[in-house]
């Protein structure tokens, strides 16, 4: 069986389609649904994730590792317990590990393959990572939708839509993404997608935080992002979740300070929640624009707003969204599961076909012949239907030429300050090669937006071949393979 997964930021899920053809959730072992995407390590090595890894941050402070998605596709290292370093791909797959082994037990059956869900803004380093995740913890990652698409499969599955636009507003734990989909019958086209790598829930969690921080250091000249003060600020950083949590239901809440001997009750409004958050919404808002306008659509081109991600969940956004659109926000899924739910329902097969689109224009650095500066050369545009292959033709500078840099890049703009470099690689050329020799830049992506490169130099013979692409933050397949074989070695529970 294959089943879904939504690996977040903050929480990840599991489901899977029953005997009558409908998704349901995979319950853990400690009867939720939802698992905390936290790990820690036990005392006898033993790796813990969820609920009792949460539980510990207070005590264990530093050593537990929580919102590892956003280093995914980093070089960063991660310390446990033990004193032991991990990649952001080994702590991903310790969680999924943990998921793998429950849903194997509640299912009955032994789980090794899944398609697991991705942000749409993820890029292919990001994606390359978390598939490398799968594969350590020994899981078959066969496909990796983009989030929104899965929420909207979901919606049109589950509210049995046969034709319509679903505009999905994903504000998750530490990402967002909007999508635009269009549902016909059982096939569903993305007409657009954008998104923001790092804004979401646990954002909102540090301004609650950095607001007790600034009044501690205000009225007790105590900071407690100092080393001496770690339990503390963990055990802030839980009561600053929680905070916001209520503040969903309630006009204010309370923060509980014990520190030393000061001892504060810090009251935080909804208003004062609401404040903080605007910025951050008003980009989510930004990003909504810039989608519809990819689509070449207005609001009145939408037959849904999809509320999607827990973030979503706080009425401010639901609020400003419904004067922003003119509509009313759709609550007909849960927020929370809504993007596990559509992983399965992408296993399936229930939709025969899924078209997606890139969320990052591809190219390369090049040279302007006039003018002699280097410039953002665009080969695959943003909201390209998956999977893509194009290609640019460019021409050597000078005669007798050994060879050059190619430089990778993603982003939109020509402009090279405002876009990421992905990688470089050096392309040999053969001997007494003339000026103006024509070169063919071809780049693939594939469903999963995983990328690769082709050089074709038109030369007698021409030469025709596939960079390796390498990617800094990424691990190489020695890497994995070992990472893999360490992991199998280790007990998670």
């Amino acid at each position: 069986m294959i089943i879904g997964i939504d690996l977040g930021t903050t929480f990840s899920a599991a489901d899977y389609i029953d005997a009558s053809g409908n998704p349901q959730m995979i319950s853990m072992n400690n009867g939720g649904r939802l698992i905390p995407s936290v790990v820690m390590e036990d005392s006898d090595g033993t790796i813990v994730v969820g609920d009792d890894a949460k539980e510990n941050l207070v005590l264990m402070g530093d050593s537990v590792v929580m919102t590892v998605k956003d280093h995914m596709g980093t070089s960063k290292k991660m310390t446990l317990a033990s004193g032991n370093t991990y990649s952001p791909e080994q702590i991903s797959a310790f969680i999924l590990k943990k998921i793998q082994k429950e849903a194997s037990v509640f299912l009955g059956e032994e789980v090794t393959k899944a398609v697991v869900t991705v942000p749409a803004y993820f890029n292919d380093a990001q994606r390359q990572a978390t598939k490398d995740a799968g594969k350590i913890a020994g899981l078959d990652v066969i496909e990796m939708p983009n989030e929104p698409t899965a929420a909207a499969l979901y919606f049109a599955h589950s509210c049995h839509m046969e034709s319509g636009r679903v505009l999905v507003y994903d504000l998750g734990g530490g990402t967002f993404d909007a999508s635009i989909v269009e549902i016909n019958g059982r096939t569903a086209n993305v007409v657009a997608t954008g998104g923001i790598r790092k804004l979401g829930g646990h954002f909102f969690d540090d301004l609650i935080l950095r607001y007790v921080a600034d009044y501690l250091l205000d009225k007790h000249d105590l900071d407690i992002y100092e080393d001496e003060y770690i339990d503390e600020l963990q055990d802030l950083t839980l009561k600053a979740e929680n905070c916001k949590i209520q503040l969903s239901g309630r006009n204010s809440a309370t923060i509980v300070v014990k520190i030393g001997s000061v001892r504060e009750r810090i009251e935080i409004t909804r208003e004062q929640f609401e404040k903080m958050i605007q910025k951050f919404y008003m980009r989510t808002e930004s990003t909504v624009r810039m989608v519809l306008s990819d689509a070449g659509m207005t609001w009145r081109d939408i037959d849904k707003l999809l509320l999607v991600g827990g973030s979503s969940k706080i009425p401010f956004i639901a609020e400003r969204l419904k004067a922003f659109s003119g509509m009313e926000p759709s609550h007909e899924t849960n927020p929370d599961e809504a993007v596990a739910l559509g992983a399965a329902i992408y296993a399936s097969g229930i939709f025969e076909k899924i078209q997606d689109v890139c969320s990052h224009s591809l190219g390369i650095v090049s040279k302007n012949p006039k003018t002699k500066e280097e410039y953002n050369s665009i080969i695959i545009p943003r909201n390209t239907n998956l999977p893509a292959k194009q290609s640019k033709v460019y021409y050597t500078a000078v005669d007798n030429w050994a060879g050059f840099e190619l430089q990778i890049t993603e982003g939109e703009d020509e402009d090279l300050d405002f876009v990421t470099i992905l990688t470089s690689m050096e392309v040999k050329l053969p001997p007494n090669v003339p000026k103006n020799t024509k070169v063919t830049v071809e780049m693939e992506l594939n469903k999963n937006q995983l990328l690769h490169v082709y050089v074709n130099v038109h030369t007698i013979p021409e030469i025709y071949k596939e960079l390796e692409v390498e990617r800094k933050g990424n691990l190489d397949a020695e890497e994995v393979e070992d990472q893999k074989t360490l992991i199998e070695k280790i007990h998670v529970m």
